[in-house]
């Protein structure tokens, strides 16, 4: 269902909590073996949606730091607001009236499950997925946890456990790069404090890359979240330097991303379902966007976890993440983001060509309009999506062969029809009001 625009404005009130959400991701084995990361439990987080999927990431632990995910755990286990699921209205109705079908019938729930049974009794398999690729870490390890509270608290106003929250845990990270710092996310929405560290960092060290890997409008799964992306595009390329990459819909690499990819394709039949939420675009296959949250250090710290970086992850929503100070895992990390920002999987975002006189003129108007809480009236943008000719090389934007290795695809490209751009468009102008929620 889309979020009207009285719902959107109650929730800025922060009215009776109803922002609060645990957004933490975590699977505990026999307290040995854990999984933590950005991925929920639906069919779009496991390749099997016919119309959209997502790019996720998940970290395997096994040592004495699930212990710190354990007492995370236990606390969201024992909170005073934490109750039994048959406890809630719609489950105990379903349980007295008994109107739900055996799971062994429930078509095609029940085959996926099967099927998943056999692959993980499958011994060599599960050797070769992640025994054999697992990496032994010699240096520091974090967990960085939120209390259920956050951010009202409720009953309990403090954790019982000595862990540090993930905002504490970005900003440690953060704060140690010197060189480059690789961002991945799915919502390249930052606060005006995170902006702030950033600047500071690239004054304290100004030869820092800042590279972010991000969704375009045609592969987010919330098109409201984009719009405010959009005010923010000249700020970071410009303020802060960054490098910016957005996902395609359906990237290059998609098979090897997505290995059930053309099984989908013809279970989708050619057609996307109607989102009010997604905006439809030209492709035919099913729709791929990135929901991994993830950092690289000067490509020795690796920070893998369910903040996306934004402001409602810090604002709002309990959060979960591991922190890896290991070059070898920071590594392989970086490799696998570096992947999603190729040109066959990524646009780049980068300025415009530079008109002398009108181009700065333009953006000056821009910066202020942009700035506003509602009311964005420019139209006209400091920033594009800029895809890799045929046979050419990459080069980053400000190389003298950028424009002409570069062909420039538009501010939406991907996305079915202009009514669409154009709805994106509007609320952008209306709804920079909302940012602290996205």
């Amino acid at each position: 269902m889309e979020t009207s625009y009285p719902e959107i404005a109650i929730a800025w009130l922060r009215l009776s909590g109803i922002n609060q959400r645990m957004h933490a991701k975590l699977m505990v084995v026999d307290e040995e073996i854990a999984i933590l990361g950005g991925r929920n439990h639906q069919n779009r987080y496991f390749d099997r949606d016919p119309d959209y999927n997502f790019k996720d990431r998940d970290i395997l632990v096994i040592g004495p730091k699930v212990a710190d995910m354990v007492l995370s755990f236990g606390e969201y286990w024992d909170y005073d607001y934490s109750v039994p699921g048959q406890y809630l209205k719609d489950v105990r109705a379903a349980l007295e009236s008994r109107d739900y079908p055996p799971f062994e019938i429930r078509d095609p729930v029940a085959p996926r499950v099967r099927d998943i049974d056999r692959r993980a009794s499958d011994s060599a398999l599960v050797r070769r997925l992640f025994v054999t690729p697992a990496l032994r870490v010699e240096g520091r390890v974090e967990v960085y946890a939120d209390a259920p509270g956050k951010p009202y608290q409720g009953p309990k106003t403090k954790p019982t456990h000595p862990i540090l929250s993930t905002e504490m845990g970005i900003r440690e990270v953060v704060g140690e790069a010197t060189s480059e710092l690789i961002v991945q996310t799915p919502y390249l929405i930052l606060r005006t404090q995170t902006i702030d560290q950033l600047k500071a960092l690239r004054k304290e060290h100004p030869g820092l890359e800042i590279i972010a890997s991000t969704n375009s409008l045609a592969s987010i799964d919330h098109f409201l979240a984009y719009s405010i992306m959009v005010k923010q595009h000249r700020w970071l390329l410009l303020t802060l330097g960054m490098r910016i990459f957005e996902f395609k819909p359906v990237p290059g690499d998609v098979n090897d991303m997505v290995p059930r990819y053309d099984e989908l394709i013809l279970e989708a039949g050619g057609k996307h379902a109607e989102d009010p939420e997604r905006m439809q675009v030209t492709t035919e296959g099913p729709v791929i966007g990135l929901h991994g949250k993830s950092l690289v250090v000067d490509g020795r710290i690796a920070f893998v976890g369910s903040h996306n970086f934004d402001p409602r992850s810090t604002n709002f929503d309990t959060q979960l993440a591991i922190a890896i100070w290991d070059s070898q895992v920071a590594q392989a990390l970086k490799a696998n983001i570096l992947r999603d920002m190729a040109a066959q999987n990524s646009w780049v975002r980068a300025r415009q060509k530079q008109i002398p006189v009108i181009s700065f003129l333009f953006g000056i108007v821009e910066t202020i309009s942009r700035a506003l809480p509602v009311g964005d009236f420019w139209p006209f943008y400091y920033s594009g999506n800029f895809e890799l000719r045929d046979g050419e090389e990459p080069v980053p934007p400000g190389h003298p062969e950028f424009y002409r290795r570069y062909e420039n695809v538009g501010q939406f490209p991907g996305v079915d029809g202009a009514a669409k751009a154009i709805h994106a468009r509007l609320f952008s102008t209306m709804g920079g009001f909302t940012t602290p929620l996205m």
